[in-house]
């Protein structure tokens, strides 16, 4: 995809799989964030995930398939004004989730143990009998 700006291949690549990440993304921002959504088991929730992945693959794929190319010309410029006032807020939203995370710490070991390595052996019990030929 060479522009997520451009609707038809933004179309293109969520028909292409893109939906994939896109249904994580609208689940992870969105969803995650409702009192019903957290209620529900997390079978449930990957079953609305995937649902959605499918549901977005599919009417992209129709849109790019059975729209007539002057159309999706003609919505190009609201696709564009709806990108460039949500991609920000989208990167904005993923940035928090990572700074959010806290910060692995690195632990230093001051000293360790030695390892014994003693066998012991029982004088006290008759040795084991050999097997028969």
């Amino acid at each position: 995809m060479d522009q997520i700006t451009d609707l038809r291949e933004f179309l293109t690549f969520l028909s292409l799989g893109g939906a994939a990440i896109a249904a994580q993304v609208v689940v992870g921002i969105l969803l995650e964030k409702a009192v019903w959504f957290q209620a529900l088991t997390a079978a449930a929730r990957l079953t609305i995930t995937i649902g959605l992945a499918a549901v977005l693959g599919l009417a992209s794929a129709l849109v790019v398939n059975l729209t007539p190319p002057a159309t999706l010309q003609a919505l190009q410029p609201y696709f564009l004004s709806v990108v460039l006032a949500v991609a920000p807020f989208i990167g904005g939203e993923l940035a928090h989730r990572f700074l959010k995370r806290p910060a692995v710490t690195q632990t230093t070991v001051t000293s360790v143990a030695p390892m014994s390595t003693t066998t012991t052996v029982s004088t006290d019990a008759p040795p084991a009998p050999k097997p028969a030929p």
